[in-house]
């Protein structure tokens, strides 16, 4: 999912070289510590008609600087340079590391002036215990003060934004054949490892956004049959720890909040609804072998149109078995109110990679049988499966 957003800030921050294509650099949202290298992925992106071909390099020039110093630094490839062709529409990653100078602490920028100065931001933990207390350090000189755009959207999106549910295109053999989802969390208050916060507890508070579309490719015109918007606003508190002494139990957190969900339709075929809800998780079995992640959810309506209350009842339960990185076999009930209205869905995914086009997802297969897989039919049964890519889940 980090790539993804990658590639859509890069219309913000990233720079468009010769041939079209648009350079973007993938930097860890964590802190990093000062004596280990800091590994960064060079995304290049064509977004033209036509397939180009790039010249990798070995070694990349560089600037990292703060507000009060800057160094000269080198990325180093971590394979031989070589000549690699872009396909349209897709995207190169050529993986980097840095040495971080030993006196660089903070925020820091990454320039790349060989790249029309591509640019990153990272963090550098300011307690680096492996370090020795002695030493000569790099003599840094002095730099300009941050320009105030960069320092704005510094501020706005480094470490805030996360995947929120998954990320998936699937197609099937029934109308409407194809279903895609896409979903991002933006933390409002502060970031992931931010301690300076008055109250630490509101770097739990988010804005969400989730979109799911039904889209009947195979008509004329390839019309979508019916889309979900779906922004909420919620609490997170994640708070992983091991219940029991076989270490089997795991508890993982809860999310509370509000969330609005419509159709973007008018007159007869509008649908909507407002609820609160609130989910929590936990899993049962070994983190290393497999183990089932349960999470039920319970929601309160505040107001709804027509009678989906009746078809959507009042909660829904996943359970999802998977081991690592690997396998994952979901499955998602939902009670409705009406006996036998509700609906179940299956979605079974396996970690795939395809070197040829530098592709890491998942295939993603999805049974959906019951009521309600969209707001405009509601209350009309269907049965269907359908299969493609996730990019997260």
């Amino acid at each position: 999912m980090r790539i993804l957003f990658t590639l859509l800030l890069s219309i913000v921050a990233a720079s468009a070289l010769a041939d079209n294509l648009i350079i973007t650099l993938q930097a860890p949202t964590q802190p990093q510590q000062r004596t280990s290298p800091v590994a960064l992925d060079l995304l290049v992106l064509n977004p033209g008609p036509e397939a180009v071909n790039y010249q990798t390099v070995s070694d990349l020039a560089g600037t990292l600087r703060n507000d009060v110093a800057v160094w000269a630094v080198t990325l180093h490839a971590r394979d031989a340079a070589s000549t690699t062709r872009v396909a349209a529409g897709q995207f190169l990653r050529i993986a980097y590391a840095l040495d971080l100078p030993a006196d660089s602490s903070g925020r820091v920028v990454l320039d790349i002036p060989e790249l029309q100065t591509v640019r990153t931001v990272l963090d550098v933990s300011s307690v680096n215990p492996e370090m020795p207390a002695t030493g000569e350090a790099a003599q840094p000189t002095l730099a300009a003060s941050e320009p105030p755009n960069v320092s704005r959207i510094d501020r706005a999106f480094s470490g805030h934004f996360a995947i929120h549910e998954p990320i998936y295109f699937i197609y099937g053999p029934k109308a409407p054949a194809a279903k895609f989802q896409f979903s991002f969390k933006y933390r409002l208050t502060g970031e992931a490892n931010q301690s300076s916060l008055l109250v630490p507890a509101l770097r739990g508070l988010y804005f969400a956004y989730t979109q799911r579309s039904l889209w009947d490719l195979d008509a004329k015109s390839s019309p979508f049959y019916d889309t979900s918007y779906m922004p909420e606003l919620f609490y997170e508190w994640l708070a992983p720890g091991k219940r029991g002494p076989d270490g089997n139990f795991h508890w993982l957190g809860l999310q509370t909040g509000y969330q609005h969900e419509s159709n973007g339709k008018d007159g007869d075929d509008s649908r909507s609804l407002n609820t609160l809800y609130a989910r929590v998780g936990f899993v049962v079995g070994p983190l290393t072998g497999w183990h089932a992640i349960i999470t039920p959810k319970a929601y309160y309506y505040l107001d709804v149109s027509d009678e989906i209350a009746k078809y959507r009842g009042y909660g829904d339960l996943t359970v999802s078995l998977a081991r690592n990185d690997s396998t994952q076999l979901s499955f998602t009930a939902r009670a409705a109110q009406v006996k036998g209205k509700g609906s179940t869905q299956i979605d079974l995914t396996q970690p795939v990679n395809i070197p040829w086009i530098n592709l890491n997802a998942y295939l993603h297969f999805q049974y959906f049988r019951g009521y309600g897989e969209s707001l405009l039919n509601y209350n009309q049964r269907s049965s269907i499966w359908r299969a493609g890519f996730a990019f997260a889940r």
